[in-house]
């Protein structure tokens, strides 16, 4: 939300002396309201003038020397280079000394004329973009008149992030509310509207009355749609970031701008019969405001006439009845739509509005016709015309009821204990909610504006915001610390981080939302992604299977920044529509549908750049090193080359992880090349390698630090020569399991064979054994008992040794 600050004055009292931009800013965050940026409007000392005569510039083609009335005894002199110069109009002169965007103006020589200010466009001052100097109408100011206070300048815009709740702040009346509760200043009110002239008001009535239990509307004939608007106003709506389109549509814009209440203007001739609020019809077509033809749901509240729809309730007017130039006769519309009507119309139908944007999170009830008057007042003053009376139909929706919380549990929920009921009933009212204390109690009456008052703790909430958050006291947490007995997972998500931190890898955090055709792309095994009923857009319709899209995704996103070397991991949670989760099984758990998965990919070169090493590319080996160092902590884990493997890694060059959990051999991951066909069409000039790993099964792992001498003896070295069909982290597992724990003892492969002395389908394995006492020299005995240990193992598990 946009915050001008010349426009906030216009709702505080004029003797009120407004807050320096810092002060203004720190008191809006303190209460809630961020200012998370500013923009300074720094332009003064601008007056009207106008262009009596023109002529060509004696030094230069483009140029013109023009003698502008500033309301001096004598015209002056001013040299101009913009297109839509001419003599008779008015417009926005600089003189010597006024400041334009923060630059003094002062008399200087132009290709040797000298020229005595400027004259100033729309984009020099912030109001807008558009060739050419800003023209204003003669009966916006006489010449010489100063136009600081008609423009609004200098001012400052505050950009307010406003939370979801406070939909009442979504305006300048509500933000003003804020800085006088703050301030201790009377609540400002509506600006006010104007009495009817016109006895003519237009038939309307509600059908969806739980939708939209309130519909006002004003009839205003002989305006004129062809009038631009006042430049004050327009100047406004540019600094807010709304653009300026014809002064029937800008000045609702405005009033909603100014008091938070969406209106809507029809061109009365359009219209049929009177209006009618209902529900539309599965199906039913409307084409909007922004061209788009929008195909409607039951759920969707209509404004129609007696030929069909209008316009989306709460969202968006239609083309057929707009305003435009030849507009004589107006209808000004304001609504009330609850939040439930409104919210999820424009995701779906993937538009944007002002007015969904506040009904959405909510807009005073009782605000319409008050909003409806003042639009009205300011449609007859700039576009002539008459109005008639605001034509109510339905009612506005019930004051809230009186809220009734105790000082007690105000006191435990805020933390400060001397509060007592008439304080509490104090700082509520300072706030803007009137209340009075009733013994150990507060009854509060929530305005109509503060429709996100619910509970005890919402009030709460506001005493703290009207005493200052700053109050709120330091208080230690209770309780000590309790230490878990059992011992820590090396693979909690803390502690893989950790360790592919220490490996060089930087997380990334992705969203879980994704577009469904990468999904369909990476084909994880895992089914088709789930789509979201109500996504935020196209590119979130679907929720991830795998965390690979995010990682691809910000890997192309530095390499076309020309990072050369890179390491990304993420851990998240990957959503699966599991058999139980397909059948809406409310006891199928969560963490089957939603296991929690760590992935990674290389990207680039293998090594920083240096001297003493060739440039490569990173490779299969050097993601395979990765995961070995990170599954370091495991007693037995290793790659095998067995089927299936994901369809997004390369066939020839990826391995699928293997651990022993509980006892048992399972696959936990896989790892590779990313598959050639998927590396062009995400745009890779190479293929990057790529790891992904099912933390969730490695999260009951518990491993204590053991600390263990060093041995003073040497150690001894046997080679078994084992011939198997399985791979060879299933035979290094198979010896290491047969260690025996009297002595330090480590297993290594060192030689791979294959011949056709080998039986078809097998290797030959050289595994070297290293033993090593731990307070003794080891004896022949010692070894052979080690040794038998391992050719025990290996038969066992269907392995000899080559004879």
């Amino acid at each position: 939300m946009n915050i001008s600050r010349r426009w906030l004055a216009e709702f505080l009292p004029p003797s009120f002396p407004p807050p320096e931009d810092d002060a203004l800013a720190a008191l809006l965050t303190g209460r809630g309201l961020e200012i998370e940026s500013r923009r300074e409007f720094l332009s003064r000392g601008l007056v009207a003038g106008e262009i009596l005569q023109e002529e060509p510039h004696p030094n230069a083609d483009k140029l013109r020397v023009c003698k502008v009335n500033i309301g001096g005894r004598e015209p002056a002199a001013i040299v101009c280079g913009a297109p839509n110069v001419a003599a008779g109009l008015r417009v926005v002169v600089a003189p010597p000394g006024a400041i334009v965007g923060g630059r003094t103006m002062q008399k200087i020589a132009v290709r040797g004329t000298e020229s005595e200010g400027m004259i100033c466009s729309a984009a020099e001052l912030g109001i807008g973009g558009g060739e050419g100097i800003m023209i204003l109408e003669n009966s916006e100011a006489a010449p010489g008149q100063s136009l600081d206070e008609y423009l609004h300048l200098p001012d400052t815009v505050f950009d307010a992030g406003i939370t979801p709740n406070r939909g009442d702040c979504l305006s300048h009346l509500g933000i003003a509310r804020e800085v006088a509760a703050a301030s201790g200043l009377p609540l400002p009110s509506v600006p006010a509207g104007a009495a009817a002239v016109l006895d003519e008001t237009f038939p309307a009535k509600i059908i969806a009355s739980d939708e939209c239990p309130y519909y006002g509307c004003v009839v205003i004939r002989g305006a004129d749609g062809s009038r631009p608007s006042p430049w004050r106003i327009r100047a406004l709506l540019e600094r807010c970031g709304v653009r300026p389109i014809s002064a029937a549509v800008d000045i609702t814009n405005y009033a909603m701008l100014a008091t938070g209440q969406p209106l809507h203007a029809f061109d009365l001739d359009k219209l049929s019969g009177g209006i009618v609020v209902r529900m539309a019809k599965d199906g039913e077509e409307i084409a909007l405001l922004n061209g788009d033809i929008v195909r409607c749901e039951s759920d969707t509240p209509l404004i129609c006439d007696s030929r069909g729809a209008v316009a989306m309730g709460g969202v968006m007017g239609g083309m057929e009845s707009a305003v435009g130039a030849k507009t004589k006769n107006i209808l000004l519309e304001g609504a009330f739509f609850s939040p439930s009507a409104v919210r999820g119309k424009t995701v779906r139908h993937n538009l944007t509005s002002e007015a969904a944007h506040r009904f959405e999170r909510g807009v005073d009830p009782a605000l319409a016709p008050f909003a409806l008057s003042f639009a009205a007042k300011l449609t007859t003053e700039i576009c002539g015309g008459k109005a008639g009376p605001v034509h109510s139909a339905g009612k506005t929706p019930a004051a809230a009821k009186p809220m009734r919380t105790s000082a007690a549990a105000v006191r435990d929920r805020i933390g400060i204990a001397e509060w007592d009921a008439p304080e509490i009933a104090r700082l509520l009212t300072a706030a803007g909610v009137p209340a009075k204390a009733e013994k150990d109690e507060v009854v509060a009456h929530p305005p109509s504006w503060r429709f996100d008052l619910e509970s005890s703790a919402d009030l709460a909430e506001e005493a703290i915001r009207a005493r200052g958050y700053d109050a709120l006291p330091e208080i230690p947490p209770p309780g000590g610390i309790n230490i878990s007995a059992n011992p820590p997972t090396p693979f909690s998500p803390d502690n893989a981080r950790r360790r592919l931190a220490a490996l060089g890898f930087s997380e990334i955090v992705s969203y879980a939302f994704v577009p469904p055709q990468r999904e369909e792309k990476l084909q994880s095994g895992r089914g088709a992604p789930m789509q979201i009923c109500n996504p935020l857009n196209s590119e979130m319709s679907a929720m991830r299977t795998t965390l690979l899209g995010g990682l691809i995704d910000r890997a192309l996103f530095n390499l076309h920044h020309r990072q050369s070397r890179m390491r990304l991991f993420e851990i998240g949670r990957c959503f699966i529509a599991s058999s139980a989760a397909a059948e809406n099984d409310e006891n199928a758990p969560w963490t089957e549908t939603q296991p929690l998965f760590v992935a990674g990919l290389a990207a680039g070169e293998s090594s920083p750049a240096q001297w003493g090493e060739t440039e490569r590319e990173c490779d299969f080996f050097d993601i395979k090193g990765a995961v070995e160092m990170f599954l370091r902590p495991l007693a037995e884990s290793f790659f095998c080359d067995t089927e299936p493997r994901p369809l997004f890694l390369h066939p020839r060059r990826s391995a699928n992880i293997v651990a022993r959990i509980g006892g048992d051999l399972r696959t936990i991951g896989a790892a590779g090349i990313l598959h050639p066909r998927l590396a062009a069409e995400f745009g890779f000039r190479r293929p990057p390698p790529v790891f992904e790993i099912r933390l969730q099964d490695l999260s009951d792992i518990r491993r204590v630090p053991q600390a263990a001498a060093v041995s003073r003896f040497p150690p001894a070295r046997r080679d078994l020569s084992v011939v198997a069909d399985a791979p060879a982290g299933a035979v290094l597992a198979c010896v290491r399991a047969a260690m025996p724990d009297d002595m330090h003892c480590a297993a290594a492969l060192f030689d791979l064979y294959e011949n056709d002395n080998i039986a078809c389908g097998k290797k030959c394995y050289g595994v070297r054994l290293t033993m090593q006492g731990i307070d003794k020299n080891l004896t022949e005995d010692d070894i052979r008992r080690v040794l038998d240990a391992a050719v025990t193992a290996l038969a066992a598990a269907g392995m000899e040794l080559r004879r």
